[in-house]
């Protein structure tokens, strides 16, 4: 099975399922800040998705990264 962003034969990169969030434009413009209500994905994501964010990023970036509160780890260290 190929790893995240392994190129395969085609040179089509694979993601596993549990990095992606499908969301519609309105949340996505939400989840980006791009307008004045801001979603927070972690009450709708299983703890495995949890972790392979953790995973990637590391614990402080993952918590901005899936709550509303961005401004949360400012400052905390080298995964913020």
């Amino acid at each position: 099975m190929l790893e995240h962003g392994e190129p395969d034969p085609s040179d089509v990169r694979y993601v596993h399922p549990d990095d992606v969030v499908p969301l519609c434009t309105g949340c996505h413009d939400k989840y980006d800040g791009r307008t004045n209500e801001r979603l927070d994905l972690l009450p709708h994501l299983t703890y495995v998705e949890q972790a392979r964010a953790v995973s990637h990023v590391g614990f402080v970036a993952a918590a901005r990264r899936l709550t509303c509160s961005r401004e949360l780890a400012d400052g905390l260290g080298a995964n913020a």
